[in-house]
């Protein structure tokens, strides 16, 4: 209820301003301004200081199908027409028919104070469509070329400022008008006005600063939001509101003072063209807008047909004649009118009972209607200028531009408070990885030990048969426990695992991977280089995950390198080692790169050869948790370069002797291989064969 209250609230406001702004008319014109009579207005004791200009309304003398100077009236024969100004021509200028079409001379005469002032202002508005203006035989303003002949007339109505110097106490003012392009109304539809230099001055450029003002703040408007669509484009409203704006402002800037054409040398067809599309343009946008808020997805047929004849009347105009599309002036207002309140009447309709979302719509709509009123009457001659500065079109811009913002911060709190809801979520997931993974590796460890019990004869004598299903049972177990302990790992690092830093010597560490990954391979066709040097490149890193680095690297490599060349290397650059594993295996392919560090991806699916996809990804978050890069350079076919960066240590340390780290490096071997081969009984007691047969203290290391 409390919604539907401010929407009676913001109808009530609406039409008092439109009463106020009906009886503006009776207000603005003091009841002292002198009114032409007969043809003369008396001025004579108006004081232009304290009461400022004066307007030339009132009955003119009209001489119909004449263009004649002062010098030449009155004229023999000829009874003027006795015509209010402002106000068209159509039922008169034409003895024969209603037209708008036709020439003739205005003339009033203007009674002054004595001796007050010798230079006067007068400023002109709206003149259809083109005119000579004299007064006491001079020149003083022109648009256009008026002629008797429509193929002579130059049509132009542009608002000016001119200045008359006046002799005496009397102007004689001659207005000569043809009209041959405007065939929806001729004549003088504006107020001529008639004052000081300063104050006639002052009015004049009042008028133009506001609609320069406002034509700026609509178009920063549909830059403004012209930007916000292409950041978002799931935002549509932002794009038909832009819209809006920019067809509001093209309009506001030719219409009234038309400070447009100032700007622009157009001609009288284009810009009567561009005020007319703008119109149509802004009706087809703005109903857009409101179709968008409210009613996204509906498929309405009398929307169609009144935004298809909005798009007819646009094509009609850009292919007819001025005289000809100006004649249909009613009928496209009519259209824009019923496309813009048939979806301003479906929009109240369907949010009647849910308002606040669209109040701002409504706001901006009735100002959009308060201004379109008014607009419209006056280009249909049914009423004049009457002063009222147009700040209502500010208002349809401002409203507009809430609801819009309103809408997409709206959006944006929401994705905010759906990402947090996202990241607790995230936290909790890797909180249930962990404590599933922990929970998992007991019952799991005691299901192996007694599987393998059964296997080593713990429960009498197997046949081969038994022994092998009971061995393949063993190793899925194991690669099961490989794959908790990557998950657990992954758990520790996203948790921030704490890091045991020493000084490492990466020769070393390298040196006896090596050693152990040649278990891995064949000798004969993978070769296996360390050019690291000797005791040179020292690092800042924890051992056990600077090895878990290391080997996850080479075992990537010899998994993708049937036959070649593994080669280890490393240099410093300022504070940090770069080591590079490169090998000469079957490579990447460049779409594939950037996501191998991903969780769950696997380099080349096109091998047999695939794990969890985990390995590059624990490398990954190591690397960075010591504060270094790792990045990858493939190509198919030739090979595939993984390089990482570590802390350079600021001093030595002591030797690794072999036997410290043979213990992880295999652990790790055993691993990985349970975790990606098929074959994981051989895989993993060749593993363990080797290590038993091998005595310690008698490793060499592989130089390269």
């Amino acid at each position: 209820m409390a919604n539907k209250g401010k929407l009676l609230m913001i109808f009530t406001l609406f039409f008092l301003l439109m009463g106020i702004r009906l009886a503006w008319g009776f207000w603005y014109q003091p009841a002292v301004m002198p009114f032409a009579k007969q043809g003369v207005l008396d001025a004579s004791s108006w004081d232009f200081t304290g009461n400022g200009s004066i307007q030339l309304n009132g009955e003119w003398e009209f001489y119909r199908g004449e263009l004649v100077t002062s010098e030449q009236l009155p004229m023999d024969g000829a009874t003027p027409l006795m015509v209010q100004l402002p106000g068209e021509w159509d039922k008169y200028v034409s003895d024969k028919k209603k037209t708008s079409l036709g020439y003739g001379t205005y003339h009033l005469k203007v009674l002054l104070p004595e001796a007050k002032q010798s230079i006067w202002g007068i400023r002109v508005s709206n003149i259809r469509s083109s005119h000579l203006l004299l007064i006491n035989g001079q020149v003083v303003g022109q648009q256009g070329q008026p002629s008797p002949h429509p193929e002579e007339v130059i049509a132009k109505n542009v608002p000016y400022l001119s200045f008359a110097n006046v002799t005496g106490n009397q102007a004689d003012i001659v207005l000569q008008v043809a009209n041959y392009d405007f065939a929806a109304g001729g004549g003088v539809f504006g107020t001529i006005m008639l004052g000081p230099i300063q104050e006639t001055l002052a009015s004049k450029r009042s008028s133009e600063y506001f609609d320069t003002t406002a034509g700026s703040v609509l178009f920063l408007f549909s830059l403004y939001f012209l930007l916000l669509y292409a950041y978002n484009r799931r935002f549509r409203e932002f794009i038909y509101f832009s819209l809006s704006n920019f067809f509001a402002a093209l309009y506001l800037v030719t219409g009234r003072e038309r400070v447009a054409l100032d700007w622009f040398d157009l001609s009288y067809d284009w810009a009567t063209r561009i005020q007319f599309l703008s119109m149509l343009a802004l009706a087809f946008a703005y109903s857009l807008f409101m179709k968008q808020i409210v009613l996204p997805k509906a498929k309405d047929r009398i929307s169609r047909v009144l935004l298809a004849l909005i798009s007819l009347s646009a094509i009609s105009v850009l292919l007819l004649e001025a005289k000809q599309f100006t004649f249909l002036q009613s009928v496209y207002i009519f259209i824009c009118w019923m496309t813009v309140m048939y979806h301003f009447l479906l929009m109240l309709r369907r949010v009647w009972h849910n308002p606040s979302s669209v109040l701002w719509v409504v706001i901006s709509t009735l100002s959009l209607l308060f201004y379109g009123v008014f607009e419209n009457l006056r280009a249909l001659g049914w009423t004049q200028d009457d002063g009222w500065i147009p700040l209502e079109i500010i208002g349809f811009s401002l409203s507009l531009a809430m609801l819009s913002t309103r809408g997409y911060f709206t959006a944006l709190q929401k994705a905010e408070q759906l990402t947090e809801r996202l990241l607790i979520l995230d936290k909790t997931k890797d909180q249930f990885l962990a404590n599933t993974s922990h929970e998992l590796r007991t019952p799991l460890h005691a299901t192996l030990s007694i599987l393998q019990a059964v296997v080593d004869g713990g429960a009498g004598e197997l046949t081969d048969r038994q022994k092998a299903e009971l061995e393949l049972a063993v190793g899925i177990g194991r690669r099961l426990t490989y794959l908790l302990d990557d998950l657990l790992d992954i758990s520790h690092l996203q948790a921030g695992m704490e890091l045991r830093l020493s000084s490492l010597d990466v020769h070393d560490v390298t040196a006896v991977a090596l050693d152990v990954m040649r278990y891995l391979t064949d000798e004969k066709s993978v070769r296996l280089v360390n050019r690291v040097p000797k005791q040179l490149h020292w690092i800042e890193a924890d051992e056990q995950r600077f090895q878990q680095i290391i080997f996850n690297l080479l075992y990537n490599a010899i998994k993708f390198t049937p036959a070649g060349t593994i080669t280890v290397e490393a240099e410093q650059i300022g504070k940090m080692v770069k080591i590079r594993i490169t090998d000469t295996g079957i490579g990447i392919a460049e779409d594939r790169q950037e996501k191998i560090f991903d969780r769950f991806e696997q380099g080349d699916r096109r091998t047999s050869q695939e794990g969890a996809g985990l390995g590059l990804y624990i490398c990954k978050m190591l690397v960075e948790r010591h504060g270094g890069e790792i990045s990858v350079t493939s190509a198919v076919g030739q090979g595939t370069s993984f390089s990482f960066t570590m802390p350079a240590a600021s001093r030595s340390g002591d030797p690794i002797h072999p036997s410290n780290i043979e213990p992880a490096m295999m652990r790790s071997v055993a691993r990985l291989t349970a975790a990606a081969s098929e074959d994981l009984p051989l895989a993993l007691f060749t593993i363990y064969a080797g290590i038993s047969k091998r005595e310690k203290g008698s490793y060499h290391f592989a130089g390269g």
